[in-house]
């Protein structure tokens, strides 16, 4: 267990002498060496961080999807995901970015990330479901931005095809700002 968290200080101290590749080594034979869980994530997560700062994006990205493969909670995933979405669109990969960016608009709308995801997604011209924009803006505290994403929705909808929890958020939206 303390093989781990000496190969990472030793990585960090290549790392400060600006030996990249002896750091990302000593790196991997920390991760490599077993910890618990969360602070094996943690690690990841940092050396995501270094590759990223090194301009070394797809091994970045390849510690994150590491860490999905085995992170449960929605928030954390949720964050991871956006964490390689941000690092894909910097390095000009739009369309991996675009891909992870809609599946956390899809299955996380109730994260903080959904929102910033969303706005990914409509800044590149993807097409939107105006209910789960309207759910994420609502999650994420833009009750304006809920109230039109709904009832945009429901003006476009047949009364049968409207989910009865639009009404209970937009409700609940109108009664955030006031009215």
């Amino acid at each position: 267990l303390v093989d781990s968290y000496a190969y990472e200080r030793i990585a960090d101290a290549y790392l400060a002498e600006g030996q990249l590749d002896a750091a990302m080594t000593s790196y991997d034979a920390a991760i490599n060496a077993g910890r618990l869980l969360v602070p094996t994530l943690i690690l990841r997560e940092k050396l995501a961080q270094i590759y990223i700062n090194n301009d070394r994006v797809d091994e970045a990205v390849a510690q994150y999807d590491a860490i999905l493969e085995v992170a449960q909670l929605d928030n954390y995933r949720a964050s991871i995901d956006f964490a390689a979405a941000r690092a894909l669109m910097q390095a000009g990969d739009t369309t991996n970015a675009i891909i992870r960016a809609r599946r956390i608009f899809d299955n996380y709308p109730q994260t903080a990330q959904a929102y910033p995801a969303m706005q990914m997604l409509l800044e590149n011209g993807t097409e939107i479901d105006g209910w789960q924009r309207g759910r994420v803006s609502y999650y994420y505290g833009d009750y304006g931005g809920a109230i039109e994403a709904f009832n945009d929705y429901s003006s476009n909808y047949q009364l049968d095809a409207i989910p009865a929890e639009l009404y209970l958020l937009l409700g609940l939206s109108y009664r955030e700002i006031g009215n």
